[in-house]
């Protein structure tokens, strides 16, 4: 709920909805089930048995589940050793075969997507006609694919994403074509083939840049390869940015590469020789004046009809000020009234100026971004990025590389979510010593936790899936919260059977074996509610049928396969080897309490020798 930036914002309404339904459910349980529970549940006839504290065993079903269990937990707890030994090898075992075969790490889910922008840059200073006409070639690609419903150009009003190296304002060059797909189940294919088919067929037109983006169904992370050069001279960072994309071009899997580096378009720029103008009385503001007056217009007077008022601005006609001979021609009238040729006092020629600047903490930066294909993983590629550009870009000296957007997004969240596990466990664990007035229970407690962890990485490794940041993460800080309640059923239990004078391994066993039925029951309920999304299927409310997939499972598939998974693995794990840790805790706590005793004792009986010995050399030498 703490989560920082717009993952937290994003991230925000799930936890705050655990904890109101967790917050009803409480109340629910301690307020409302009992009084429906002295309504409608009968109370035992005179004469008939009751389940009191010395047969609740016979309360417990006499079938084959139980009587399996009942010989694993006696096994349990008569070799606590090799059971938790066994536990540990498995944990070990488990992380050791994740990291041989895992498939790698994904920030976010990637959901199929809907509706792509294609964005479409021709070189600066083209005007709107021009891209009119390489947008109508897009279109014709656009008409030819199956899986695209309907599409919507914009010419020449900038792509509006992160990268249109503005401010959002008209670009007569840059233009955006929105283009919907069919809804998932009418798609005749993967939108993914059809977005890297449109790619592929963008190659054709010439002329200009392109890239075909996916519309973000969560919140924005920013494009997989995300590099900003920083330096201070912006003509060698764009020389910069052009080797990097040209190195980039043969990592597998980079689409859409492109940089912000814009030299601008061609002008027209008048440097004043001061001394020379000065030599004939004309300053620099009158030159100005001029040049502005004769290109730009001056207003000389306003028109009025009605109500309605029109400037009047004089400039030169068109044809004579679309050059620079035009602005050579000029001349500039001085102090005497004489009539200064523009070309005896100022320098004039045509540069390229620039288009726009990007500064990051007061930095000069241009970014370098691309995109991943489809069937590519974007650590994957983004790792080769980085290898490549160790490997073969020198940087002068005084620049710079920062690798930002999706990259620098993931770093900040596996950051915060690791940090929240752990105070998270570290929550239950002082919750937990303040209520079992213990430091060995809680601990027993938060290792089923850890054991929960081997379910979620069986699962990734059976499905060949990546581990996701988000959420998977998600899950296995859901997991924390959850698993604990067996441990914490199971190892109440056992005390209060102590506390009858039980000894420990009966009190473990018949608490394992009275526990089981409730611990089970928790475990499955849980697990069943989340198997519609581990299946891929959700309730369309609308037109009241079962779907098969949809962005919704897409998207929080991998947190409900996590919770499910780890779930049931702990809570199996949770019953056969909670005990046994219980057993050998309450095994060491004898030991280590005899041994102080006995070591008590010796101190004791050694302080009162030497004490005797003492006063007796004392009273012979005295």
């Amino acid at each position: 709920m703490f989560w920082p930036g717009l993952m937290g914002e994003f991230m925000y309404y799930l936890p705050l909805t655990v904890v109101i339904c967790l917050c009803s459910s409480l109340f629910i349980a301690l307020v409302i089930n009992p009084t429906l529970c002295s309504v409608f549940m009968a109370l035992p006839k005179e004469g008939e048995a009751k389940v009191g504290q010395d047969n609740e065993l016979e309360a417990i079903p006499n079938n084959a589940l139980y009587r399996i269990y009942g010989r694993v937990l006696r096994t349990a707890v008569r070799w606590p050793v090799a059971i938790v030994v066994a536990s540990v090898m498995l944990f070990v075992g488990t992380f050791v075969a994740f990291a041989a075969t895992s498939n790698g790490v994904e920030f976010f889910p990637s959901v199929t997507p809907e509706q792509a922008y294609v964005n479409i840059t021709l070189p600066d200073g083209s005007n709107v006609e021009a891209s009119d006409r390489v947008v109508r070639m897009v279109e014709r690609i656009l008409q030819n694919e199956v899986n695209v419903r309907q599409y919507v150009a914009d010419v020449g009003a900038g792509n509006g994403d992160q990268m249109s190296f503005g401010s959002g304002g008209t670009a007569s060059h840059r233009s955006r074509i929105s283009v919907d797909f069919f809804p998932r189940d009418e798609q005749q294919e993967s939108a993914y083939d059809t977005i890297a088919r449109i790619r592929e067929a963008l190659h054709e037109v010439p002329g200009c840049t392109y890239e075909v983006v996916k519309a973000e169904n969560g919140p924005p992370t920013g494009l997989p390869v995300s590099i900003e050069i920083v330096g201070s001279d912006y003509v060698q960072l764009g020389r910069i940015a052009q080797e990097m994309a040209y190195l980039l071009r043969e990592v597998p899997g980079v689409v859409d590469l492109k940089d912000d580096f814009e030299s601008g378009r061609p002008e027209i720029t008048v440097d004043v020789d001061r001394d020379a103008a000065a030599a004939v009385n004309v300053s620099v503001r009158e030159i100005a004046n001029t040049v502005r007056a004769a290109i730009n217009g001056i207003e000389a007077s306003t028109y009025r009809e009605d109500d309605d008022e029109m400037d009047i601005v004089i400039r030169l006609s068109e044809n004579n000020r679309d050059s620079i001979e035009d602005v050579a021609y000029l001349t500039v009238s001085n102090s005497d009234g004489d009539q200064i040729p523009l070309t005896e006092i100022a320098d004039i020629q045509i540069r390229r100026g620039w288009g726009s600047i990007r500064h990051v903490d007061g930095n000069r930066v241009v970014s370098v971004t691309a995109d991943v294909a489809a069937g590519f993983q974007d650590m994957v590629v983004l790792g080769e990025v980085q290898a490549l550009i160790r490997e073969q870009l020198e940087l002068p000296s005084g620049y710079a590389l920062d690798f930002t957007g999706q990259n620098q997004e993931q770093a900040e969240a596996q950051a915060f979510l690791g940090r929240a596990l752990l105070a998270g466990l570290l929550v239950i664990a002082l919750i937990l010593i303040t209520q079992f007035n213990s430091v060995s229970q809680p601990m027993i407690i938060l290792a089923s936790v850890m054991l929960s962890l081997l379910g979620v990485l069986w699962n990734l490794m059976a499905r060949g899936a990546p581990f996701n940041i988000i959420m998977t993460g998600m899950g296995i800080i859901s997991l924390a919260g959850v698993v604990v309640n067996n441990a914490i059923v199971l190892i109440d239990y056992i005390n209060q059977l102590k506390e009858r004078g039980l000894p420990v391994t009966e009190a473990v066993w018949r608490a394992g074996m009275v526990r089981f039925r409730p611990v089970m029951l928790t475990a499955i309920t849980t697990a069943l509610s989340l198997m519609p999304t581990v299946l891929g299927f959700s309730l369309d409310v609308k037109n009241l049928q079962i779907v098969r997939g949809g962005t919704s499972v897409e998207m929080w598939g991998p947190m409900a396969n996590a919770v499910v998974t780890g779930l049931l693995v702990a809570t199996f794990l949770t019953l056969i080897a909670v005990p046994a840790m219980y057993r050998l805790s309450d095994t060491i706590s004898d030991l280590l309490d005899k041994a102080w005793r006995h070591m008590v004792g010796k101190i004791f009986f050694t302080i009162l020798g030497a004490g005797a010995m003492l006063a007796f050399l004392k009273v012979l030498f005295s």
